[in-house]
């Protein structure tokens, strides 16, 4: 049986009740554009200090593996799999702006460490793989991406169909719980290198309702809105074990950063 590792978090606002979602789309150039400018070759703040940490422990060696990187943005994550000895990464994404940033990236970081990086980039929906063939990966890691696709159960069911028996699915998804946070309180951390960020957070709609919501960056794209898709974590659990995949490990991070202020 494949299995499943879960690690969460996350933000928002505007919900719509809805159990059949809109049709997926990709993002607009513009948000292509802003959104590879805040996770940049490295990940933002929240994936290098609090999630990255856990996905890297949750996903082992990955030597000699083939990855598929499901949502893969502007493959940052993608080019870190090559990097530790991937032998194939599939980066795939339904943006094409954002798999012309991962092309730009993966060329950038080829000629500078003058090392080929195995990856095949291919714009792609998570929900269908077409470019993915069937049980041809080792390990499925999906980034903070399963609450931005419409039809759950088609991704899931895609996942199935590529991954190899006894494969494995590392899985990173804003907690549901909450959908909003709010900055209360710095403090000096316990180890002395820098302030704690303490957050409260909040729900704004029912947790149990299956829905839309959008979400906006205030002060720095706040035209621009990011549509994401709110399902209780026993959606996600029922869908799992649906399509025949175990959970081996479930993760909470806490959401703070000891190294910024």
């Amino acid at each position: 049986m494949p299995h499943l590792i879960c690690d969460h978090l996350q933000e928002t606002k505007t919900f719509t009740h809805s159990k059949s979602m809109t049709t997926q789309k990709p993002w607009s150039p513009e948000l292509a554009e802003f959104w590879n400018s805040w996770i940049g070759n490295e990940g933002d703040d929240t994936r290098k200090n609090v999630t990255d940490p856990h996905l890297w422990s949750l996903l082992g060696d990955v030597t000699g593996k083939t990855v598929l990187d499901a949502g893969c943005g502007n493959g940052y994550l993608s080019i870190a799999l090559a990097k530790r000895g991937a032998a194939v990464v599939h980066s795939v994404d339904l943006s094409p702006d954002l798999i012309s940033f991962a092309k730009q990236q993966h060329k950038t970081c080829q000629d500078q460490d003058q090392t080929p990086y195995p990856l095949l980039i291919r714009q792609d929906s998570v929900s269908s793989l077409v470019t993915v063939e069937d049980e041809s990966v080792d390990i499925i890691v999906s980034n903070f991406v399963l609450m931005d696709v419409a039809d759950l159960s088609s991704t899931m069911k895609s996942f199935r169909r590529v991954l190899k028996p006894h494969g494995k699915a590392v899985l990173v998804l804003s907690h549901p719980c909450f959908n909003s946070s709010v900055l209360v309180e710095k403090k000096p951390s316990q180890d002395g290198t820098g302030l704690d960020r303490i957050h409260t957070w909040t729900k704004e709609h029912p947790y149990l309702q299956e829905g839309e919501w959008e979400s906006s960056f205030p002060g720095l794209l706040p035209h621009l809105a990011i549509r994401y898709y709110h399902r209780p974590l026993s959606v996600y659990f029922s869908e799992f074990k649906r399509f025949g995949f175990g959970v081996s490990d479930l993760l909470e991070p806490p959401f703070f950063n000891p190294k910024v202020g």
